[in-house]
């Protein structure tokens, strides 16, 4: 155990005893007051926060252990011992209509297992609320409505909200001033995320050969803001204020204020340096299945066990296990799709589940070229082919005709195909799933609408029937999330042609990844909030000006 003396202008307890945690908490309260109010200092400055600020209960997520404490009665001559703990209903107060009202002036102290009435002990009063905190949980009901009708504590309620009034504080017209000041701020910065989220959605450049305004090689990052600065008064006044000062001035205009945004947005080839593209597929809690392009990887190299490091290393990075993995797609490489000593091979040591989809679509180009090449039949086998779809999708009698003439799955064969999937996947799906599909089936039967894979999942999902078939749906998702083709992976390197051109070949890796993902998930970019940005812009370092 440390000890550790609090004094001076902080606080003086005299010498109290805490472990290295409640040292940091101590440590952090000198900063801004701790969640704990067995830490508070109070004094004015502790005051203006709380009142200013408000007081954090996180009563949902606390844990109650420490609250224990004992109580004895003895019953019929017998001792017996209770314990008891503080609980969550302390925190509401129940009216005589029924209504619960929360107890927002009581806090919790973990470290003391005990309940504190913040506005008293930050305002005054002897009450063990205020000093020590109150634990006898035996007559808590009472003692707290007994305490909260007292005249101390409205006193002190009323004294705590009239302090966290701005208008009525002494420095109400340096607060305000704050204020109008980090408003200016926030509206330049909005301007500038504006134009860096249209850049990146379109993988356009963002520089040229200065970074000076009013200069025809400035980028079109800078030309951006002068275009927008002809029709924004605002704009254009804090450009003539600040543009092309140089080092030691603020304006939030430059190069390297973009490269931030681009790294916040982001959330993380020319240069002849090998890339992976990783993408993930999943389905959202509609049932609409999504691919989501991640990040480029440097390639470490070309065998596989170098591939599996950089793979889990990813999942890794994105907090997802892979046990719960149930498909992998890759081209046709023997170092991807290698039966033994493939990249898939070793996923499916890790997880068996995680079955390998080769693409279809390099397959089929495979086969193709393949056939193409090998002899004159088999061209003339696929003309054929196309000529059947071509004469089927011109006329949609004729390809009403030809629906008509396929045959529907039987109950039986519904059933034989449901038992070879249970088996496949016996840690997903129960064997009760067999007479599940059979019942869907006759489920959708009865809609006289023909449903897609996807269609089949929200189906569920919208009519709230995932109680009924659990593995049905389970069995949907599976499917859903298993990757017929690797197209979208194909697509982030038609992007990064885009991104990285000759003009940019000596872009680092980080930001390539960065304006990959803005460009590439332009749905995600442009739906991206301004002041969240703004916010962690703000809260990545250590700012001249304040948000």
């Amino acid at each position: 155990m440390d000890t550790v003396s609090l004094n001076e202008k902080h606080c003086s307890v005299g010498s109290v005893n805490f472990n290295n945690s409640h040292v940091d908490d101590i440590t952090r309260n000198l900063i801004s007051p701790s969640d704990d109010p067995a830490y508070w200092c109070v004094d004015d400055a502790t005051r203006s926060y709380i009142s200013v600020n408000g007081i954090s209960q996180n009563i949902e997520t606390i844990n109650f252990i420490k609250s224990k404490r004992t109580s004895k009665n003895v019953i019929r001559g017998v001792l017996k011992v209770h314990y008891r703990y503080c609980s969550l209903k302390l925190f509401y107060m129940v009216l005589i209509n029924g209504e619960k009202v929360k107890r927002n002036y009581l806090v919790y102290s973990e470290s003391t297992g005990s309940v504190f009435c913040a506005p008293c002990k930050l305002f005054g009063s002897t009450s063990v609320f205020s000093t020590v905190g109150f634990s006898d949980w035996k007559h808590a009901e009472k003692r707290i409505t007994s305490h909260e009708n007292s005249q101390t504590h409205k006193t002190n309620v009323l004294t705590m909200k009239d302090r966290g009034k701005v208008a009525q504080r002494i420095d109400s017209a340096l607060i305000l001033q704050i204020e109008g000041e980090n408003n200016y701020w926030k509206n330049v910065l909005r301007r500038v995320v504006a134009v860096v989220k249209t850049l990146s959605s379109r993988g356009l450049a963002f520089r040229d050969k200065t970074d000076k305004f009013g200069c025809n090689q400035n980028g079109n990052f800078l030309m951006s803001l002068e275009l927008i600065a002809l029709f924004d008064p605002f704009l254009a006044t804090h450009i003539e204020k600040f543009a092309n000062k140089g080092k030691g001035f603020t304006s939030y205009l430059s190069f390297n204020i973009f490269e931030q945004f681009i790294t916040v947005m982001a959330d993380p080839d020319i240069s002849h340096v090998d890339q992976l593209s990783f993408v993930v597929r999943y389905v959202k809690n509609d049932g609409t299945p999504i691919e989501r392009f991640m990040c480029f990887l440097p390639n470490s190299g070309h065998k596989s066990e170098e591939l599996i490091d950089e793979v889990l290393t990813m999942l890794s990075l994105f907090d997802l296990d892979p046990i719960f993995l149930r498909a992998q797609s890759y081209d046709n490489a023997s170092n991807m799709a290698g039966a033994y000593s493939g990249l898939q091979a070793r996923i499916k040591e890790i997880n068996p589940l995680a079955n390998f989809v080769p693409c279809a679509a390099h397959s089929l180009n495979l086969v193709g070229m393949c056939a193409a090449s090998a002899c004159r039949e088999a061209c003339d086998f696929f003309d054929i082919v196309q000529n059947i779809y071509n004469f089927f999708t011109a006329s949609t009698h004729r390809w009403s005709e030809l629906e008509g003439t396929l045959h529907e799955i039987t109950p039986e064969k519904v059933r034989e195909d449901a038992e070879v999937l249970q088996k496949t996947y016996p840690n997903d799906i129960a064997t009760c799933f067999v007479n599940e599909c059979v019942k869907f089936q006759g489920h959708i039967k009865n809609i006289e609408v023909k449903l897609s894979t996807i269609q089949m999942l929200q189906f569920i999902r919208k009519h709230d029937i995932t109680s009924v078939y659990p593995y049905v749906e389970v069995a949907l998702r599976i499917l859903l999330c298993t990757l017929s083709t690797n197209c979208s992976a194909e697509r982030s390197f038609s992007t990064l042609k885009r991104i990285k051109n000759y003009l940019r070949s000596t872009m680092a890796q980080d930001r390539c990844s960065a304006l990959a993902v803005l460009a590439i998930e332009t749905e995600i970019t442009n739906s991206l909030d301004f002041e969240k940005i703004i916010n962690d812009f703000a809260t990545s370092e250590a700012r001249k000006k304040k948000f």
